[in-house]
């Protein structure tokens, strides 16, 4: 064979190999840019949000985290980890610094905590984390980096992560505050059945963290809400109307039913705001408008009762 015609298929056996990785490499920087999407995507972080993050701090105590995309800034509200309080799920009192322990055991993770906090300080909060995402609220730059990268027992996606600790790298120093629930009027000490002080919950949360741990989105729509109690149970239903009320939505009526043994479902005509509402509460969403003139129905059963 001449060599000119062998050289003109070798030619083209390069060329169609040059074609394959070209196309191959492609394909992978796609695949790449797909996976990098998605694992990127938030499932609570949103533009001019505010989330509220309960930790497991390396001390005895709880903090709860806020971080203000709106505000740019994060407060840190500190719960001494000696505050007695009436545990979720109908567990009885304990030590709030004992209850990241107890959701362990009980195989429910840091959900027992957020839950007991909800329903005791009426801060609206659903999500929970380990020590290590302490590195969010530091200021410190390598902490941070930690806790957006290294794994660790949380219910945050990992696209939230990273969200929350950009966000964090961002903050300045006089944009970072904390706030110690021991100096508020929230709690008061009192000897436990141990002998030992302990800090009491109060029915009264300050003025002042009203419009930091409300919701952005539901305190600006002054929005009705009407609660159906089915729980068969007192006070579970007005406990539920004290956290809506912090989150920015005024309960205009509790209505008593006959007791029904189911969970709990939210309805409202905004969606964004019925999903809001059963995050905290670990409703499900119903797509029905609620009955009368109310922006939001939430129907409270037995189930509902024994969990909260």
């Amino acid at each position: 064979m001449p060599a000119r015609k062998r050289r003109s298929k070798t030619s083209r056996k390069d060329k169609n190999r040059g074609g394959r990785k070209k196309l191959l490499t492609v394909l992978i920087v796609a695949i790449l840019a797909v996976c990098l999407f998605i694992s990127l995507r938030t499932k609570y972080w949103r533009e001019n949000e505010r989330l509220i993050l309960t930790l497991n701090t390396p001390g005895s105590d709880v903090e709860m985290v806020v971080f203000d995309n709106h505000a740019g800034e994060i407060v840190t509200i500190i719960l001494p980890g000696s505050t007695q309080v009436d545990a979720a799920k109908n567990l009885g009192f304990w030590k709030v610094g004992s209850l990241w322990q107890l959701g362990v055991n009980e195989r429910m993770g840091g959900k027992l905590l957020t839950d007991t906090i909800t329903k005791n300080l009426k801060i609206p909060t659903y999500l929970w984390a380990d020590k290590e995402a302490s590195g969010f609220a530091s200021g410190n730059s390598i902490q941070i980096l930690k806790a957006m990268l290294f794994p660790y027992d949380s219910n945050l996606e990992f696209g939230d992560k990273v969200r929350l600790g950009l966000f964090s790298l961002g903050v300045k120093d006089f944009k970072r505050n904390s706030v110690n629930l021991s100096n508020t009027e929230m709690l008061y000490k009192k000897k436990s059945e141990d002998g030992k002080e302990s800090f009491y919950v109060s029915d009264k949360l300050p003025v002042n963290l009203l419009p930091i741990v409300s919701d952005p989105i539901m305190s600006k729509q002054l929005l009705k809400t009407v609660i159906l109690d089915s729980t068969g149970k007192a006070g579970v239903a007005e406990r539920v109307g004290e956290v809506i009320e912090v989150m920015g939505s005024k309960v205009a009526s509790i209505d008593k039913k006959e007791k029904s043994n189911f969970g709990c479902t939210v309805r409202s005509s905004n969606k964004e705001v019925a999903i809001r509402v059963a995050r905290v509460f670990s409703c499900k969403v119903e797509k029905k408008n609620p009955e009368g003139n109310f922006d939001i129905e939430i129907d409270l059963g037995s189930g509902f009762a024994e969990r909260f």
